[in-house]
């Protein structure tokens, strides 16, 4: 279990100082911008910020020239002190906040005990720290919450956790966060995950990516879970975190794949199983083309990644240590490919729907199908795949692509791919 935080002795609010720095001062390349009004540092812009408007990052910002003092050194800060509810945007713009050498924290937002509510989305960039805390957020008054909304953001930290929440929200709806502790830390929190990676170093920790405490018998806290929400994510791996502690956590949530489509149980069944991940925590892209290394890497990956027994690689193609080179070896002894040619795999090539329906028949053991009627004008008898696609349409694997087409030569997309597969594994 994380030591818990001391919240009074962590940030002392009424001891920040501004060192002044005229607007005239800073260097032809401002931190960061409102509209056309530059400011010399980040904090700076978010004391100025206004309700409804962004700041858009103009560079890295390094805490070593930002004005508030954060721990023992300077750091990029937001303190929230009055009483009037605000909401305001951090295009991080691609750029990197980074804590300097005697920052503790990458960036501080704090608010006392007679702060509105207020909310801050940040998006499109780094927030990091190599001495403390990637993010600190807090709140003095959790009556008016202080909410913190992460949009394609990174966070890390590589000697303290992640990011830290005290008394306050934290929304992701898509982030990486890695921690030498915990990712995640919250006390007397909420959270809500829609996407993310969360990552804590192994030996750190035994809470998890993700610990979240609230206070019981006076001031003591309680791992209490419940108090994240990861509904809204299509699917997480792994799927029982919440009562098995993991060093790693992901939540995805694909925007480019809808309720209605054919293809969306597949696709949460295999990102589920690890079967294949999305292209991102929010992109699948399920009408991007396989090649062959990736198609048996999906195999392998479906079997549980067993360990190939063969100790020789008749593929001059396929080199030690590739990310694909134990799958293809399994798929090879396993008589699912026996290659282009007898010493070339091809792994680049892309995948057509034939070799597909022909991989996944020969995993099954090459079942003779029951049926002779071959609805395909396209599938000719005596073809190499066409056993395979017999048995794909008799166990409606794949009804092809039209009334009388299998479009045997086609590319097969990511979204086929995981149906057949899918599909395959209900038999």
């Amino acid at each position: 279990m994380q030591k818990r935080v001391q919240r009074l002795a962590a940030i002392a609010l009424a001891g920040c100082t501004v060192c002044g720095m005229a607007a005239a001062a800073f260097a032809a390349t401002p931190a960061a911008a409102i509209g056309s009004t530059a400011y010399p540092t980040l904090n700076a812009a978010m004391a100025a910020a206004k309700d409804g408007e962004t700041i858009v990052l103009q560079s890295d910002i390094d805490n070593a020239k930002e004005t508030y003092y954060v721990g023992v050194g300077k750091g990029s800060a937001y303190f929230v002190s009055g009483s009037t509810a605000k909401s305001f945007t951090i295009d991080l713009n691609k750029h990197t906040i980074k804590a300097g050498a005697e920052s503790q924290t990458g960036l501080l937002i704090a608010a006392d005990s007679k702060a509105g509510a207020c909310s801050i989305t940040m998006k499109n960039g780094t927030i990091a720290s190599s001495v403390g805390t990637g993010m600190q957020i807090r709140d003095d008054n959790p009556a008016t919450p202080t909410t913190v909304i992460l949009d394609n953001v990174k966070v890390k930290s590589e000697a303290d956790v992640g990011i830290q929440c005290l008394s306050s929200r934290l929304e992701i709806d898509s982030a990486t966060v890695t921690g030498q502790g915990n990712a995640i830390y919250a006390e007397d929190s909420s959270i809500r995950i829609r996407a993310g990676s969360f990552t804590a170093d192994e030996n750190s920790t035994d809470d998890g990516a993700i610990a979240a405490y609230t206070s019981v018998d006076g001031d003591n806290p309680k791992l209490d879970l419940s108090v994240i929400s990861d509904s809204e994510a299509m699917c997480v791996r792994p799927a029982d975190w919440k009562q098995n502690m993991a060093q790693k956590i992901e939540l995805y949530f694909f925007e480019d794949v809808s309720e209605t489509a054919y293809y969306y149980d597949p696709v949460l069944w295999a990102v589920q199983k690890g079967v294949t991940a999305g292209m991102s925590n929010t992109e699948f892209a399920p009408n991007q083309s396989c090649t062959r290394a990736q198609m048996a890497t999906f195999l392998w990956n479906a079997a549980g990644q067993p360990k190939p027994s063969a100790a020789k690689n008749p593929f001059t193609d396929v080199k030690e240590g590739s990310w694909y080179y134990d799958a293809v070896l399994w798929a090879y002894e396993n008589h699912i490919t026996a290659g282009t040619s007898d010493t070339k795999f091809t792994p680049n090539q892309v995948c057509n729907r034939a070799q597909v329906a022909t991989f996944l028949w020969n995993a099954a053991g090459q079942p003779k199908p029951s049926t002779t009627k071959n609805p395909f004008k396209d599938v000719k008898e005596g073809s190499w795949y066409y056993d395979a696609v017999l048995w794909f349409v008799e166990n409606n694997i794949s009804a092809g692509t039209g009334k009388n087409t299998f479009s045997p030569m086609n590319a097969c997309k990511r979204c086929e791919i995981v149906t057949f597969l899918y599909r395959v594994d209900q038999l």
